[in-house]
């Protein structure tokens, strides 16, 4: 694949993911949603492009030849159950890709999974700084981070 497909497929897949999000109905981050008690549901937009929610987050994924891209990762504690759904709906073997759209612990829970696999972990240089260090959630009255190298 040449750079400029490879910056085609990039721009497609971010466009997508922001008009996916936009669009896809919005599942707030809850106690429910963190003990797996909220299935994880899928909203076809195309052949390559789906939008997974029910794990804290909205979460696009889009077909490639090298894999999955997602964009962002759910909550830490269905990671697990996310990865494997995109990689269902994706009918590919692996994320290549997961772009982090901010900080917060509802779009950075599979950043430590992806990253020990293997994934390009690729997100805003402030939110790499956030992630370096703990970080106070008070909306969920616990800390956040810091995460490891794979995992920034």
């Amino acid at each position: 694949m040449t750079d400029i497909s490879r910056r085609r497929s990039f721009l497609k897949a971010t466009l997508g993911g922001a008009a996916a999000i936009t669009l896809a109905e919005f599942v707030p981050l809850t106690a429910l949603a963190r003990q797996g008690k909220t299935p994880v549901t899928t909203t076809r937009l195309d052949e390559k492009l789906v939008v997974l929610s029910g794990a804290g987050a909205n979460v696009v994924a889009m077909t490639s030849p090298e894999g999955a891209l997602l964009v962002d990762g759910g909550v830490e504690a269905r990671s697990g159950e996310l990865v494997k759904r995109a990689l269902k709906e994706t009918g590919t073997k692996k994320v290549h890709t997961l772009i982090n759209t901010h900080w917060h612990p509802e779009q950075t829970g599979s950043n430590e999974r992806l990253g020990k696999a293997g994934a390009r972990i690729i997100s805003h240089v402030n939110t790499q700084l956030w992630l370096g260090y703990a970080n106070d959630v008070p909306w969920q009255d616990e800390k956040w981070g810091p995460l490891s190298k794979q995992g920034l």
